[in-house]
């Protein structure tokens, strides 16, 4: 198997399939084919089986394990906490994406790591694994909580924005736009044909939504878009600098 989607352990079947159901609604992930890695369960449940995910037992901090789930031509990996009511699961995480950084380096094939982070002091430790991207999910059911208070039914714009399955989503995406003012860029989003919206920009891993309006693209800036797919946007993209060539 190759280009497939591994999660590493599994709390609970409904979390992974949330997970997998997510992944199965970005159209680029359809037909991706997932697998699950953990040692809490002796079989494949009927719920995987359902749903095709397979199954490799053991202990995701082992090579051996990783190497049997054949992760050096995994297209990605989803690092979730081994046990969400201990903060101790982020030493895990770290060992877990220090292995596959390993691999990655040896075969030289790019593996794309998301990985689940109880506690906020962890961060600096996991991030010395050179995990991809690292989600904290310490907090964010207590400031959606106070948020939803203070305006009520705000909780459900964040849930349709959170999901593939149904709405628009937010995008963080490339852009070629370099010296274009954001402003400008937000403009021509709206008068294109296309539902998008430009909300911000992504500078040094820093997101700046509703920035000022004199903020120019730099080089290695990303847009913040807000649209139905990720298409739209490499359409418009397209369009820009088709209009910026002519003129």
């Amino acid at each position: 198997m190759k280009q497939h989607i591994i999660i590493c352990h599994c709390p609970s079947e409904n979390k992974v399939l949330q997970i997998v159901d997510e992944i199965k609604a970005s159209p680029e992930h359809r037909d991706a084919p997932v697998v699950v890695v953990a040692a809490n369960l002796d079989e494949r449940p009927d719920s995987f089986r359902e749903r095709n995910i397979l199954f490799v037992k053991g202990e995701p901090t082992n090579e051996e394990t990783l190497i049997r789930a054949n992760v050096q031509e995994a297209q990605g990996v989803f690092i979730l906490a081994k046990d969400p009511a201990s903060t101790s699961s982020d030493a895990c995480t770290f060992a877990i994406g220090t292995m596959i950084e390993h691999i990655e380096e040896e075969t030289g094939n790019p593996i794309h790591t998301v990985a689940e982070m109880l506690s906020s002091r962890s961060r600096r430790m996991v991030r010395r694994s050179s995990i991809d991207s690292i989600v904290v999910s310490e907090g964010i059911t207590d400031r959606v909580m106070v948020q939803e208070f203070l305006h009520p039914g705000i909780h459900n714009a964040f849930a349709q924005l959170l999901t593939n399955t149904e709405g628009s989503q937010l995008y963080v995406c490339p852009t070629a736009q370099k010296g274009r003012r954001l402003i400008d860029i937000q403009c021509a989003a709206l008068q294109y044909k296309d539902h998008l919206q430009v909300i911000g920009l992504s500078r040094g891993g820093d997101a700046m939504l509703n920035p000022d309006k004199q903020v120019a693209v730099e080089e290695g800036d990303m847009l913040v878009v807000l649209a139905e797919s990720k298409k739209q946007f490499t359409e418009f993209e397209n369009v820009c600098l088709a209009e910026s060539t002519s003129a």
